[in-house]
């Protein structure tokens, strides 16, 4: 497909003899974790998250230039990532694993490493969502939240990973569709800061005038609602942003070129507000060889697989141990899994590996065969919550997998139907670490951040002592004053010395 596109935009436009037309910058998200835009053609990656708690610049590098490698070698030369927003908010319901965690000076220094790891690789780095989108606590897919914060505030929190990517030298910075009174004052209220042209002015000057400024996605209803789709890109780009994003409808992305370009045409948009975003944008597709040459990346590329298992591992988090870890099989003949049903994960999350474990039981089933197994709701409901308890009720020993347990009312009542079975009970956040806050007593809490084949397999291999397995990762976000950013779990010596 990417082929047959660049083919079309090469050829010459004005018919034989001409010149020839200029190729395509090509971009997707392609984030790793819960946000993935192609699946079956590329490793599954574990998200921001994973490397957060794995504290590696080496590892957020190789990662960053595996995917980059990937995603290059299918002719896409544009990755909307990495996202620097701080995750201050556990409530946000839009950012978490796909942030890096919630200390500023860490998510800069990770950013900082994916970013040369991707541009090395020959695709182009997008840190978003300007000016930080980790402590709503809104979607902007459907609505605009509302951040109030201080002038102060963001110079401390939230601007410090975007200064720290412009640093790095990324491409350039996507804008958030969020209200941040502070960066609009003088304009009219509730003016998102993608469409404010004060607030684009203010990131003009952060990212200097050859750099890329992106919008978010300008179909989601944080926008929509009061300005239409093709409105809210007549002013993104009157504004200053270069490139404008609309990820399904086709058909408002050629009403929103038809304003812009009649908006020029008119006087509305003076042309020089054109010029400066072709150039910038020629700029960029210089910079990946689509105009000219450039040097290759002469490093001996990591397997993508490798790398994804090597995020995995050092990113396994134990939060609490009764103790309990590791598992001995010897000791558990019978375990039950309960784990929630992959079509009750919303979107982009559900993408099928074409090898490794799809879910905790195929992980845990590959290290401990007799396993019986039960899959739950989101909100499970009291037959299925009946039934995990009888399952952990006959097999002695329950692994439950979490899935934003905050977020959904029946997963602590079916963790409390599990503690009436009276036997041990492993928990595993399979997203988010904020789970442990709300699943009440248990005997052991473990969290890989992530679904990701690679995550689920380390998960089960640390939960059984697996040599090598030992859980390294730290905490990236606070989950209280007891477990601040950096808490460890002190490691047992039964995973320093495993069992054979």
């Amino acid at each position: 497909m990417t082929d047959y596109l660049q083919s079309r935009a090469r050829a010459p436009q004005g018919g034989q003899g001409s010149d020839p037309g200029v190729p395509l910058l090509i971009a997707v998200d392609q984030e790793g974790g819960p946000v993935v835009r192609v699946g079956e053609a590329a490793t599954l990656f574990p998200g921001a998250m994973a490397l957060g708690a794995s504290g590696s610049e080496s590892l957020a590098m190789r990662s960053a230039s595996a995917v980059a490698r990937e995603l290059r070698s299918l002719g896409i030369n544009v990755n909307l990532g990495p996202v620097v927003d701080v995750n201050s908010n556990p409530q946000n319901p839009v950012i978490g694993t796909r942030s890096f965690g919630a200390d500023p000076a860490m998510v800069g220094r990770l950013a900082t490493a994916a970013i040369r790891g991707q541009q090395r690789a020959g695709v182009l780095a997008i840190a978003k969502h300007w000016p930080g989108h980790g402590d709503a606590d809104v979607d902007s897919h459907l609505a605009l939240p509302l951040l109030a914060h201080s002038r102060s505030r963001l110079d401390t929190v939230e601007s410090p990973p975007f200064r720290a990517a412009v640093d790095a030298g990324v491409a350039g910075i996507m804008t958030a569709h969020l209200d941040v009174p502070v960066l609009t004052t003088g304009e009219s209220a509730n003016m998102p800061v993608s469409l404010s042209p004060k607030a684009l002015v203010e990131l003009r000057t952060l990212v200097g005038e050859d750099r890329l400024i992106v919008s978010d996605d300008l179909e989601m209803g944080a926008i929509v609602q009061r300005f239409g789709t093709a409105g809210s890109a007549l002013r993104a780009f009157s504004g200053g942003s270069d490139l404008l994003l609309f990820r399904r409808d086709a058909v408002q992305a050629r009403r929103a070129h038809s304003e812009i370009v009649a908006a020029v045409r008119n006087g509305t948009i003076p042309m020089a507000r054109l010029d400066a975003s072709v150039r910038r944008v020629l700029r960029a597709k210089d910079a990946v060889g689509l105009l000219s040459d450039v040097p290759a990346d002469m490093d001996v590329p990591d397997s993508p697989e490798i790398v994804a298992s090597d995020v995995a591992r050092q990113s396994i988090t134990l939060i609490q141990d009764g103790p309990m870890l590791p598992v001995r099989s010897a000791d558990h003949p019978r375990i039950c899994v309960v784990q929630p049903r992959l079509r009750e994960i919303a979107g982009q999350e559900i993408v099928v590996p074409v090898t490794g474990p799809a879910t905790l039981a195929d992980a845990v089933r590959a290290l401990h065969p007799a396993i019986q197994v039960v899959e739950v709701g989101l909100d499970p409901p009291r037959p299925e919550r009946l039934a995990a308890s009888e399952c952990a009720r006959s097999a002695g020993l329950v692994i439950v997998g979490t899935y934003n347990t905050g977020m959904f009312a029946s997963q602590p009542i079916l963790l409390d139907a599990l503690r009436l079975a009276d036997v041990p009970i492993i928990v595993v956040a399979l997203r988010l670490p904020y789970d442990f806050s709300v699943v009440g007593e248990i005997d052991a809490f473990v969290t890989g951040y992530s679904m990701r084949p690679a995550s689920l397999q380390a998960v089960a291999r640390t939960i059984f002592g697996v040599s090598g397995a030992a859980p390294t990762g730290s905490l990236p976000v606070p989950l209280g004053k007891s477990y601040p950013v950096g808490y460890q779990y002190p490691t047992p010596d039964a995973w320093l010395f495993p069992q054979p």
